[in-house]
C-alpha cells in the first residue's frame, strides 16, 4: 500500500500496537513484582545436593536478579523523581510560602543554598531516607506514566522491555548450556554413549 491508504494503515497499526504494548507492559510489571529477594535466594544453593551444580545455580540466580534490576529501575526512577520533587516543593513552600522556584531565586539569589540546607535538614529528620520510597506506589506511578507518556518515548520503553526479554532468553540458554556441561562432566561415559 502506498499513498494515503498506506499512511492511514501505518497510523492505525501504530495506535493499536501502542495499546497492546501498554497492556503487555502492565502485565509484565504486575507479574514481575512477585519476586524472591536476593538475600532470600541465597538459601537456594544450600538446597543443591550436587556440588558441581552450584556454579550453575549461582550464575542463574545472578542473571535472574540482573533482569529484575533492569525491571525495577524504571519504576524506581519515577518514584524517586516524584518523591524528590514533592520534597523540594514542600521545603520551598516552608521557606517562601509558595512553590515558584524561579520567583524564589529571583527574590533571593541565595535561595538555592537555603533550599539545599533545608533539604539536608528535612532528610536528616526522617531517619531512614529509604522509607520515603514505596515500591508499590512506584509501580502505580509508572503505570500512570505509561498511560500518558509522549509517543517519542515509545522506542525507549520498547527497547528496555525488549532488553529484558532478550536477557531472559539468554539467561535460559546459559542455564541450559551450563547444566549440560555440568552433566557431561559429572557422568561423561554414560552421556557420551547416548544416541539420538
Amino acid at each position: 500500500m502506498t499513498g494515503r491508504r498506506g499512511f492511514v494503515a501505518a497510523v492505525v497499526s501504530a495506535a493499536i500496537w501502542r495499546q497492546v504494548e501498554k497492556a503487555m507492559s502492565k502485565w509484565k510489571y504486575d507479574q514481575a513484582g512477585k519476586w524472591v529477594a536476593k538475600q532470600d535466594a541465597q538459601i537456594i544453593p544450600g538446597q543443591v545436593k550436587t556440588s558441581s551444580l552450584l556454579p550453575v545455580v549461582n550464575a542463574y540466580i545472578s542473571n535472574a536478579h540482573r533482569i529484575h534490576a533492569l525491571w525495577k529501575l524504571k519504576p524506581d526512577l519515577v518514584e524517586n523523581a516524584c518523591v524528590v520533587t514533592g520534597n523540594v516543593y514542600q521545603v520551598a513552600y516552608e521557606l517562601t510560602g509558595h512553590v515558584d522556584l524561579a520567583k524564589a531565586h529571583t527574590d533571593d539569589p541565595d535561595f538555592p543554598n537555603k533550599l539545599q540546607n533545608k533539604m539536608t535538614e528535612f532528610v536528616g529528620r526522617i531517619g531512614d531516607p529509604e522509607s520515603l520510597f514505596d515500591s508499590r506506589r512506584a509501580i502505580a506511578r509508572l503505570e500512570g506514566l505509561i498511560d500518558t507518556f509522549p509517543p517519542a518515548w515509545d522506542d525507549g520503553f520498547y527497547a528496555t522491555l525488549s532488553a529484558m526479554l532478550t536477557t531472559g532468553w539468554t539467561t535460559f540458554e546459559v542455564l541450559a548450556t551450563d547444566l549440560w556441561e555440568a552433566a557431561l562432566n559429572y557422568h561423561p561415559r554414560y552421556l557420551s554413549d547416548l544416541i539420538g
